[in-house]
């Protein structure tokens, strides 16, 4: 299994739960430990560092895949999209999974702190669930990520209509020194 597939199984296990609605499970039923979902989510290593989680997982090539996400919330704390960085080769590669229903058209923008709106990833394809956009990251744009505050990212509802989610950058810089040191 690829690591895009390993990754895009985890995410839509984590995303698609999310979607249901799981913080609506009754609080005995939450505490129960859960089944993965998946093979891939049974061999998934987690790590916190601050608002962001370095999640690996092992390739059938050897080694694993890793990645660094958070996932990005509206004003009512409601998940509404899943933010990702990973390692691709020599570069660092940003993948936004949206939901269903975004206006294909407008590529999302990025926004560290209060800075100017920077040109986001582009869209890739639709599945049933997700909507995933990417691009390889600038090295000012991942600077201005490990010594800000927030990230916002705003994409289109319709042509005329914004949404937009906050990330915290919290354990940012942390989390990709962590990312980059197994990513060797």
């Amino acid at each position: 299994m690829t690591f895009a597939a390993v990754m895009h199984s985890i995410r839509k296990t984590v995303l698609g739960a999310a979607i249901v609605g799981l913080a609506a499970v009754p609080a005995a039923q939450a505490q129960a430990p859960a089944k993965p979902a998946t093979p891939a989510a049974a061999n998934v290593s987690k790590q916190a560092y601050g608002a962001w989680n370095l999640l690996c997982v092992p390739v059938q090539t050897g080694g694993e895949a890793c990645e660094i996400q958070q996932a990005l919330t509206n004003d009512k704390k409601q998940q509404v999209a899943n933010f990702a960085i990973f390692r691709k080769g020599a570069e660092m590669d940003l993948r936004i999974d949206l939901p269903i229903g975004v206006y294909l058209r407008k590529n999302p923008t990025l926004r560290v702190d209060n800075g100017g709106a920077i040109d986001g990833p582009s869209y890739l394809r639709c599945n049933p669930r997700i909507c995933i956009a990417r691009m390889t990251t600038a090295a000012p744009l991942l600077g201005s990520m490990r010594s800000g505050t927030d990230l916002t990212v705003t994409f289109n509802v319709t042509s005329e209509r914004t949404m937009s989610a906050r990330l915290a950058l919290k354990g940012y810089a942390d989390a990709e020194k962590a990312l980059l040191a197994r990513a060797k």
